[in-house]
């Protein structure tokens, strides 16, 4: 799941040029800002869950609870994931508002960034289990 959603970010850069093409007007500077603080909320939550949740799951986890821990894991992934998938939507809102590719462009960096710290870890832990 997390490679789709990775690509889907990937998807957005060269969706959003195509449309910004056809588009002509200046987004007003107060949605950019409040677009830009959402994006940078959620990019927190995305560390949050990743740094703060994750690592005391799989550290603290008995082997006789993995029925319950392997889920979990997954569950709190799917939502760092789609937080991060959540930053890259702000970046493709506000370049087809008319934002500068200069100015989008770190949006769509900081998704892929969240997404691939989920794949990651998942990786990890993936190995890390009891079989």
């Amino acid at each position: 799941m997390g490679w789709v959603l990775l690509l889907s970010v990937a998807l957005y850069f060269p969706a959003g040029e195509i449309i910004s093409r056809t588009r002509q007007g200046t987004i007003p500077q107060s949605l950019k800002n409040v677009l830009t603080l959402a994006a940078l909320v959620m990019f927190f939550v995305v560390l949050v869950l990743r740094y703060r949740f994750m690592p005391e799951i799989s550290r603290t986890a008995n082997p006789a609870d993995m029925s319950i821990l392997i889920p979990r894991l997954r569950l709190i992934a799917i939502q760092g994931m789609v937080c991060s998938e959540a930053v890259a939507l702000f970046g493709f809102v506000l370049r087809f508002l008319g934002a500068s590719r200069n100015y989008t462009l770190p949006f769509y960096v900081l998704a892929a960034f969240g997404i691939l710290l989920f794949i990651r870890k998942l990786a990890i832990d993936a190995e890390a289990m009891p079989r």
